[in-house]
């Protein structure tokens, strides 16, 4: 007698339970990457803007002098690092870090 294939030992009445629910775990993981995509990038945009503007009006009240260098030199650091964050720093859904790899 040949060896079952791992299909023929579940009915169907279980497999298709199974199918439903993996395919719902997959639209839940999209989901929450495409989440993820946006939220981040609605603060990208978020701080830029903000920063823009921050820039803006500094210039226009010290018509570009010596204290909108200084203010631009402040500024620029801040909104960058809070938009790129440290590589090492990764949350994105699914990431893993170099510890947490299942055996």
């Amino acid at each position: 007698m040949p060896p079952l294939s791992p299909r023929d030992d579940l009915p169907e009445a279980v497999r298709l339970p199974i199918l439903a629910t993996e395919h719902w775990s997959l639209l839940a993981t999209r989901n929450i990457a495409y989440t993820e995509i946006f939220s981040r990038t609605s603060i990208l945009l978020t701080v830029v803007s903000a920063a823009v503007v921050a820039l803006a009006l500094v210039a226009q009240a010290t018509e570009v002098g010596d204290a909108f260098y200084l203010f631009a030199l402040l500024v620029l650091p801040i909104a960058s690092s809070s938009v790129w964050p440290h590589p090492s720093a990764s949350s994105t859904p699914g990431s893993r870090t170099s510890g947490s790899c299942p055996a």
